[in-house]
């Protein structure tokens, strides 16, 4: 029981945290607590439910039953009935109902749960999605980015709290073993997917193989808790950027940029698209800022560094100008 104690003020200091580094006023916020019954998700609703009195937000719980596993699947939404039921939390089942024969059962899964939490997204900012995520998915999540040749975000490691999305992932500081020994010091129940030991799923595969070698798992960790650093100061830089630019009349000055490093300068106008002209951003074509040689200005240039739908005649023009640059739509 003292244990017990000790882990719920321990999660109680990492979401009060919260409200001095990202402002979140917990009495205004109502949380969806995403639970399949799995370890994970039972030890995230059980903590979230322990410090709902002390903070004063509202909890409901939503389940989704994927109907890919028989019986077994109808078991879980039961089980999660009883827990809420114990709990006094009000929970929705959600029954899928879903094909075993599509390509990307994950993906499609992923998707159709994504369009659930964003009708609840879509009462106010203070409506979070709370998911079962930890330090171990995310590790999974690099190793298979590896694999597939896909880093981008997944080399950062998971922030607790994402207000720009509305996610909330409160395990984001645990292990999965952490969580394993917290549930059965407490006799906290919860259920098996079989579908968790099939090494048919890449996912799998790392979790029972590379995933139990725990010098690799620190070594990664350290890796990624490096590329976080650095994560956080370019997001810093960024931030004086573009208000520089937005004083500037929306004009990057040349002089500026001839300190800047050339990754720079494409992160910057990538920074631009992403807060200004998201509808050109599948389109960006980072290789022609290359052409731009900021160190040798030989008159008004303009490059066309994005393009509109299929359809549309809307292009987006980088143009320089003796001054600096800017961007124009044609």
């Amino acid at each position: 029981m003292e244990e017990l104690l000790t882990e719920q003020n321990k999660f109680l200091n990492i979401l009060s945290d919260l409200s001095k580094t990202h402002g979140v006023i917990w009495r205004n916020t109502h949380i969806l607590v995403a639970l399949s019954g799995g370890l994970d998700s039972v030890c995230m609703l059980r903590l979230l439910n322990s410090c709902q009195n002390v903070l004063g937000y509202t909890l409901k719980v939503i389940h989704f039953n994927h109907g890919l596993r028989g019986a077994e699947s109808d078991s879980d939404r039961d089980f999660c009935l009883e827990i809420c039921r114990c709990l006094g939390l009000q929970i929705d089942s959600v029954d899928l109902q879903m094909s075993k024969k599509s390509s990307n059962l994950q993906a499609t899964a992923r998707e159709k749960r994504k369009q659930y939490y964003a009708t609840w997204k879509c009462f106010g900012s203070d409506y979070l999605v709370a998911t079962a995520h930890h330090k171990d998915d995310f590790i999974e999540s690099f190793f298979i980015g590896v694999h597939q040749g896909r880093l981008d975000e997944r080399l950062i490691p998971l922030e607790i709290i994402d207000l720009d999305t509305q996610y909330l992932r409160p395990l984001a500081i645990y292990h999965k073993a952490e969580l394993l020994d917290l549930a059965v010091k407490n006799d906290w129940e919860w259920c098996e997917d079989s579908s968790n030991f099939e090494t048919n799923y890449l996912r799998n595969f790392y979790r029972k193989e590379l995933l139990m070698d725990t010098d690799l798992v620190e070594s990664v960790s350290n890796f990624t808790d490096c590329l976080a650093n650095l994560d956080f100061e370019l997001r810093n830089w960024l931030d004086i950027q573009l208000k520089k630019f937005d004083e500037n009349g929306f004009v990057l000055d040349r002089h500026d940029c001839k300190l800047w490093e050339n990754p720079r300068f494409r992160d910057f106008w990538l920074a631009i698209l992403q807060r200004d002209y998201p509808q050109f951003l599948k389109s960006f074509d980072a290789k022609r800022l290359k052409q731009i040689r900021i160190e040798r200005y030989k008159g008004n240039r303009r490059f066309q560094i994005g393009h509109g739908q299929v359809g549309s005649m809307g292009k987006l023009i980088l143009v320089e100008t003796l001054r600096g640059y800017h961007l124009e739509m044609e």
